[in-house]
């Protein structure tokens, strides 16, 4: 499923038109992106959270010619899946 599909989803469940359902979609990623800049940390009950995760710098060998690259220090973003999901999931 991919944000179309989400869209389509969301259009039909809540019988609003896709134009009014990609505006949520926009809103509620929007809504994620800045809480994860401000806080650090966005928890969707029963769904997961997502968290930055520092990854320190580190030496890896190039697996074109077996080179040296230093990876620089970044901040990445982690997702935690919720307990209900991860059940939900590992059912079938």
């Amino acid at each position: 499923m991919n944000k179309k599909d989400l869209v389509k989803y969301i259009s039909d469940k809540v019988r609003i038109t896709e134009n009014d359902a990609s505006i949520i979609m926009d809103v509620l990623m929007d809504g994620i992106k800045e809480g994860l800049n401000e806080d650090g940390v966005v928890k969707i009950r029963h769904f997961g959270t997502f968290s930055i995760e520092k990854r320190k710098a580190r030496k890896i060998n190039s697996p074109y010619d077996g080179s040296i690259i230093n990876v620089p220090e970044k901040n990445a973003v982690k997702f935690k899946v919720s307990k209900e999901i991860s059940e939900m999931v590992n059912e079938k």
